[in-house]
């Protein structure tokens, strides 16, 4: 565990400096010492990454070195020497949410399953669900995995679930936003906690899949009335009543996608975590807090069954005052 924990410091310190060469040489050493590809993904590369993410929401660094630091991850993923020919049948469609540009996350998924034999076919950002139907029609994919990093893109991962099993074809999903009770509301077959899990997940889902079922519990209707109405909704808090700055309209879209994803996965949870971030990267910046936000919101949905101001007032009680 310690050499793990020294690995992981050295690996963020060459982030901290920009390194893009000692990042590639930390990796390989520990390649070299023994660690797979899938726990060098899981147990170095993605909590530097993640302390990437932190010096942003800190406020530390701006995007400018958040991208560039993420870029020399993602390098280095993509030169990792994956030699051998793929020895499992079948190939593995690995894809994002719906809405989802936070991508990293395929390309650690992708060379994950590569080094355990598995054949990938990767996609490159995120598409509408409807264009995975004809894609899987045309590969004969034996799963699909979906990856999710934000709660606000939840929602459009079960459109992507829905569309693939529409084809018989079994998810797999995974990501920093799901979970395992979130994974079964959002249509997956199976839940993957991490790199290394993949292979169980993928392994213990049979083909044909059968569609996703309805929602039934108590937020779904809340979910529907929302998931329907969110480009007005969102339209609505730039009205020039609410008086929210640019950057606060954007702030409250995200903010009513949390809150779909939380009636969706019935986890008012999603919405209190995603109003602790904006309150804490809202002083960080020297804006104003996350109340006025939530205020607007409120308002947005106000003619909405009362499960969705409930929902949102019991997430975010803390941050309402």
């Amino acid at each position: 565990m310690m050499a793990v924990e020294a690995a992981r410091t050295a690996l963020i310190d060459a982030l901290d400096r920009f390194d893009s060469e000692g990042f590639g040489a930390h990796v390989d050493q520990a390649l070299r010492s023994g660690m797979t590809i899938p726990e060098v993904l899981d147990l170095l590369v993605g909590p530097a990454q993640h302390w990437v993410g932190s010096q942003w929401e800190s406020g530390d660094w701006n995007v400018a070195q958040e991208h560039r630091a993420t870029a020399i991850t993602s390098r280095t993923i993509d030169l990792l020497d994956i030699a051998a020919e793929p020895t499992i049948p079948g190939e593995i469609l690995v894809t994002c949410a719906e809405g989802e540009w936070h991508t990293l996350g395929l390309s650690m998924v992708s060379q994950g399953l590569r080094s355990q034999g598995y054949d990938t076919v990767t996609l490159g950002g995120p598409i509408p669900s409807g264009q995975l139907l004809p894609l899987l029609h045309e590969l004969a994919a034996r799963c699909v995995t979906v990856t999710c990093q934000m709660p606000g893109n939840l929602p459009g991962a079960r459109r992507m679930a829905a569309t693939a099993r529409e084809s018989g074809t079994p998810v797999v999903m995974g990501g920093s936003a799901v979970t395992a009770n979130r994974a079964i509301l959002l249509g997956a077959n199976a839940y993957a906690r991490d790199i290394r899990d993949l292979a169980r997940a993928i392994e213990s889902v049979s083909v044909p899949a059968a569609p996703i079922g309805p929602l039934t519990h108590a937020r779904s209707e809340g979910f529907e009335w929302i998931d329907m109405r969110m480009h007005s909704l969102a339209a609505g808090l730039s009205v020039p009543d609410k008086s929210l700055s640019t950057e606060s309209v954007l702030d409250g879209v995200w903010m009513l996608r949390c809150l779909s994803a939380a009636l969706l996965c019935d986890d008012p949870a999603i919405v209190h975590d995603e109003a602790g971030w904006q309150q804490r990267r809202s002083a960080a910046a020297g804006r104003p807090p996350v109340s006025a936000i939530l205020q607007a919101v409120l308002t947005v949905v106000d003619e909405g069954p009362p499960i969705v101001a409930e929902t949102l007032t019991q997430g975010a009680k803390e941050y309402l005052t």
